[in-house]
């Protein structure tokens, strides 16, 4: 007889994710002080890698001959794009809106398991997506708090990167609910992330300046001020908390409900950045109150059956 998990336990992953996931906005933010962006998003894919690989190593076995073509798919536009996108974006978008820009996952989920894998949803889904869209705009469009931090005038080029990463994780969480039944959360975790910290590697230490300026001296450790020990340690809580332990999170939240449901995670993410960059000195108002209530309506109306 197949265990049932209670019924609150896909809240509380989606919570724990949440906090995790939209906690990585401020950390690229504080981590882009002292490292390019392609050393960011590099350094976050290693750390990744490294956690993931003593997992792969021993699953090896698991995957079917026929898994590994989408593990490439899955490294390249679940991970390896968006990482370097939204390192990009953050040099000129504030965390804050760069994680309400990544509330649009839910639908990009939606719209491509429609079109692709022509996939039916009630209408309850359909509605939430747009009602948490609407929150997310709410967010984006507030005065005072576009995010586009680099010049008075606008940058939307590098907010539409955030929206072509979310696009990314759409297809991401589709092949992910489509091809991958069949293997557990650690497993699908591992083999993709692994591959890619392997590949990047080499790249971050022979083709940019990190192994040059690397500053990992426990002694300069002090969280309140901007040094490069700080940036090392917080790219590597980047890679191997918000990208390893969350990735089997959201993995195992997956395969407990559905793509759209899961991706849903993105709309209580907002929330959470939101906050970290009040800490930082944003403003907070109103207008972002009514924005996160309307995102949490979306989250039930996703969620309800």
């Amino acid at each position: 007889m197949q265990h049932k998990n209670p019924a609150w336990i896909p809240y509380l992953i989606l919570v724990v994710l949440a906090l995790i996931w939209g906690s990585s906005f401020i950390l690229i933010k504080k981590c882009l002080v002292d490292y390019s962006s392609a050393e960011v998003a590099l350094g976050r894919m290693v750390a990744a890698g490294t956690f993931f690989l003593p997992f792969a190593i021993t699953r090896l076995h698991k995957p079917r001959r026929q898994d590994w073509k989408y593990f490439v798919v899955l490294f390249i536009v679940g991970s390896a794009v968006p990482g370097i996108l939204f390192t990009t974006a953050q040099q000129h978008v504030s965390s804050a809106v760069a994680g309400a820009l990544n509330a649009l996952t839910p639908l990009f989920t939606l719209l491509i398991s429609l079109w692709l894998f022509k996939r039916k949803q009630n209408n309850a889904k359909f509605l939430g997506v747009f009602v948490g869209l609407i929150g997310a705009l709410i967010l984006v469009f507030t005065k005072n708090n576009t995010g586009f931090v680099a010049s008075q005038n606008p940058h939307y080029v590098y907010g539409l990167l955030v929206v072509l990463a979310t696009f990314c994780y759409g297809i991401n969480v589709n092949i992910l609910e489509e091809k991958f039944k069949h293997l557990d959360a650690i497993t699908l975790s591992a083999m993709p992330f692994s591959m890619l910290g392997l590949l990047a590697a080499p790249v971050l230490f022979f083709l940019t300046d990190f192994a040059q300026h690397i500053d990992i001296d426990p002694t300069h450790i002090n969280l309140m001020a901007s040094t490069k020990a700080n940036s090392f340690y917080l790219m590597v809580l980047l890679g191997m908390v918000n990208t390893g332990i969350a990735t089997i999170l959201f993995n195992k939240l997956l395969k407990m409900t559905s793509g759209v449901v899961a991706s849903s995670v993105t709309y209580l993410m907002p929330i959470v950045s939101l906050f970290w960059g009040w800490i930082d000195g944003e403003w907070l108002g109103l207008p972002h109150i009514v924005g996160l209530m309307t995102i949490l309506v979306g989250v039930y109306l996703v969620k309800k059956k």
